[in-house]
């Protein structure tokens, strides 16, 4: 059981140690994407839309809290 353990977390120190290249292709790729909505949103009447819809999410998880 010791061994499974000790290759589990060898597994997951080497995933999250070592980048590779194909992850800073992702982040870059997803980085993007995102860039690309917010300029698609600022350009159109969606922008007011979408303000609206984060101040309602906002309020919603206030009044949870609260």
């Amino acid at each position: 059981m010791d061994k499974f353990l000790q290759t589990v977390q060898n597994a997951v120190w080497n995933m999250f140690n070592r980048p590779k290249f194909i992850d800073f292709l992702d982040i870059l790729m997803v980085a993007i994407i995102v860039y690309q909505i917010i300029l698609l949103l600022k350009e159109t009447r969606a922008s007011a839309l979408i303000k609206g819809i984060i101040l309602l999410l906002i309020a919603w998880l206030a009044s949870d809290i609260l």
